[in-house]
């Protein structure tokens, strides 16, 4: 009678580990990159306030809420992050900001750079962390 309690009981602890691993797993991978996600989204915020592309009172963020919502990926730790934002129905942007080491900074690359051509190719299927993009 025991023993099969255990039994149970180790089955009912292993479900419930196998159900929360993933959703727990991201959640710790989201808050290592919260920090440089966030400082990216900033700087593009400010970039397309600059270029008129946004007002004063919008702005892209993470959540969505009464703005814009922006596709974030992120690649080899933080090294790159892509941002695919869409604007309207006719207009989206997608930008990499790539992190300079020689000058502790995030490098902006527009996609008409032959970089982001060639960085976009690279980094394919090579993402550590997806937030708010869209299935293809």
């Amino acid at each position: 009678m025991k023993i099969t309690k255990l039994i149970i009981l180790l089955l009912v602890i292993g479900l419930l580990t196998k159900c929360t691993y993933p959703s727990v797993k991201n959640f710790l991978i989201k808050q290592k990159y919260d920090d440089k996600i966030n400082h990216v989204v900033d700087m593009e915020n400010s970039r397309l306030r600059k270029a008129g592309l946004i007002n004063l009172h919008e702005k892209i963020t993470r959540s969505g809420n009464n703005s814009f919502v922006v596709g974030i990926v992120v690649f080899e730790k933080g090294r790159y992050i892509k941002l695919h934002l869409v604007l309207d129905a006719r207009e989206s942007i997608e930008v990499i900001y790539a992190y300079q080491n020689k000058i502790k900074k995030y490098k902006l690359l527009l996609p008409d750079s032959p970089e982001f051509n060639q960085l976009s190719k690279y980094l394919v299927g090579k993402q550590d962390y997806v937030e708010n993009m869209p299935r293809k």
